[in-house]
């Protein structure tokens, strides 16, 4: 009786360990990584929990379980491989960016509808970066430091550049209503060959200064 418990025993903890071998082929179907690091861990606990099997069947299925415990190793260490490539990858791209963004706050000329078309780009710039993973941790926090400091860098430049062109204008509808007064008072004179060559003057000073940018200027 003692005999037959025991084979009884053996062959069951032979069935357990061939479930445990088959649940670890599974796992090398997942791809959740962090979940097949911990099952991993309560497979092996389990397989040195079972008791003994046959003595004829035993180097096999030991076999067996160390092939499929290293295949699935192998796996998640691929995958850690490939995400550190994406990493790599992901720095890339986002350096290509700070590039760009270097070039375009070097070279935007001091125009108005140059400064928009900047804008847009370095929207576009804001937009791809937000799309691109993670990179390295030590790399992470200082491309993003970066990042946000040329974004800034660029928007203030930009707000100078609108703040003095603004000036411009007021100083310039200044000068032009004042130049408008002048020509008012001359409007009534009939002194013909002085009263022409002031307005002319008038009008050469008028073309001196832009156009303030606004609904007024039609005016």
């Amino acid at each position: 009786i003692f005999r037959d418990l025991q084979e009884h025993d053996l062959k069951k903890n032979f069935e357990l360990k061939t479930e445990i071998i088959e649940k670890l082929r599974a796992l090398q179907q997942s791809n959740k990584i962090k979940e097949t690091e911990r099952l991993i861990k309560i497979y092996r606990n389990e397989w040195d929990e079972i008791g003994p099997v046959p003595t004829p069947k035993w180097d096999l299925i030991k076999q067996n379980y160390k092939e499929v415990l290293d295949q699935t190793y192998i796996k998640i260490k691929a995958h850690y491989h490939s995400f550190e490539e994406q990493k790599e990858n992901n720095l890339k791209l986002k350096q290509e960016i700070l590039e760009k963004i270097k070039e375009l706050i070097s070279s935007v000329e001091p125009k108005a509808n140059k400064w928009n078309e900047a804008t847009e780009k370095v929207i576009s710039f804001q937009s791809e970066w937000k799309k691109i993973g993670r990179t390295k941790e030590n790399e992470n926090e200082k491309t993003w430091a970066e990042f946000r400091n040329l974004c800034d860098s660029f928007f203030e430049n930009k707000k100078e550049f609108f703040t003095g062109l603004n000036q411009n204008y007021s100083n310039n509808r200044k000068i032009k209503s004042d130049l408008i007064s002048q020509a008012e008072a001359l409007q009534n004179s009939i002194d013909w060959q002085k009263t022409g060559l002031d307005l002319i003057k008038l009008q050469d000073t008028w073309k001196k200064h832009p156009g303030n940018g606004d609904k007024e200027e039609s005016k």
